[in-house]
């Protein structure tokens, strides 16, 4: 539900950490949020999807890529 900022607790939106008046990192958008369903004509900057199946015959696992690191 688009109610509330959708970063969850603990991230610090500010050019400089705890500091407002360094301003937003950039991306951050301090405007309100529209009516809910409304369309604000914007782009959508990125989407995943990810489509799921408990059927056998449509199976494939998910592997990790190789050379996939998740410290990077």
């Amino acid at each position: 539900m688009r109610d509330k900022h959708q970063f969850p607790d603990g991230v610090d939106p500010y050019k400089k950490p705890g500091d407002p008046s360094s301003g937003l990192l950039w991306g951050i958008s301090s405007a309100s949020l529209g009516e809910h369903g409304a369309g604000d004509k914007k782009v959508q900057s990125y989407n995943y999807r990810i489509c799921l199946t408990n059927d056998p015959a449509n199976f494939l696992p998910i592997t990790r890529p190789a050379g996939y690191d998740s410290i990077k």
